[in-house]
């Protein structure tokens, strides 16, 4: 079972010919279009399920959906909206891991249909009016990134689709971390520790800026540029895609090396956001 399938492909092309005025409805005109709210169950065997009658750990209704936030100085639009469960450390985050098949989380096919419609409706109106040269995808062993791009580019016919970034290996970023005495002193103990630790893996070992505590992540460079098409982001409008934004890391790396390049402006675009009370 995946979320992208042929019949989904043509779903999203006629996506583009429906009027504008999607981006303007009401939030009630949504159900002439079968969109509705929804939040998500995640029960003891770890099988993910939307449910309509609440918007628990993932909105992904109209309620405040898109969501824009500037983080790190970047332009970041959400489509879902990750929400903090009380008492839990998950948050919104099983639904992710049931699309990557992780953890041995997994999803049913109608949620995946309906998170697809969701995602269809709600980025008409995050990219209505706005046009890009380049869709960048942020490297990723998942499918999921990949489908976000892929989905964003049909709304984006003028754009290119530009895979010009990789995950850096371990001896890629020792080279480029910064010297322990720029580390503001509360951090030096830690990112000191996570130093050590890093010069003990394989050189070729490519980085999981995941496994990283969210408070050192600034301080790694993970993304590489792949080779010369980055140059064509030069007087370029770019836009960032990534599966998850949780510190806004990824998208500043990317930033980091795509900036040498000049390109005009650059955006970027996630699935899930970060975390909300």
């Amino acid at each position: 079972m995946v979320l992208w399938s042929p019949a989904l492909q043509r779903r999203w092309v006629l996506a583009l010919q429906r009027p504008l005025e999607v981006a303007t409805m009401r939030r009630h005109d949504f159900g002439l279009y079968g969109f509705f709210p929804m939040g998500i169950d995640v029960d003891k065997q770890r099988r993910v399920t939307h449910n309509a009658t609440h918007e628990r750990r993932v909105v992904t209704g109209l309620n405040g959906n898109p969501s824009i936030e500037i983080i790190n100085g970047i332009e970041i639009t959400n489509i879902f909206t990750r929400k903090r469960v009380q008492g839990g450390t998950e948050d919104g985050n099983p639904l992710i891991y049931a699309l990557k098949r992780k953890w041995n989380y997994s999803i049913d096919r109608q949620s995946k249909r309906d998170l697809a419609r969701n995602f269809d409706a709600i980025s008409d109106i995050a990219l209505h009016g706005k046009f890009f040269d380049y869709i960048v995808p942020l490297p990723s062993s998942s499918y999921v990134v990949r489908l976000v791009a892929r989905g964003v580019h049909i709304k984006q016919p003028g754009a290119r689709l530009l895979r010009c970034l990789q995950k850096a290996t371990m001896g890629q970023m020792l080279a480029q971390m910064p010297a322990v005495g720029s580390v503001p002193d509360k951090l030096r103990g830690d990112y000191t520790s996570l130093l050590s630790h890093l010069r003990k893996q394989s050189p070729n070992h490519v980085f999981q800026m995941k496994l990283v505590d969210p408070k050192l992540r600034p301080y790694l460079p993970p993304l590489f540029v792949a080779d010369n098409t980055a140059a064509r982001c030069s007087g370029a409008s770019v836009l960032l895609i990534d599966d998850l934004c949780s510190t806004g890391a990824s998208f500043a790396a990317a930033q980091a090396v795509l900036s040498p390049h000049n390109p005009r402006n650059l955006k970027a675009f996630s699935l899930l956001s970060r975390v909300y009370p």
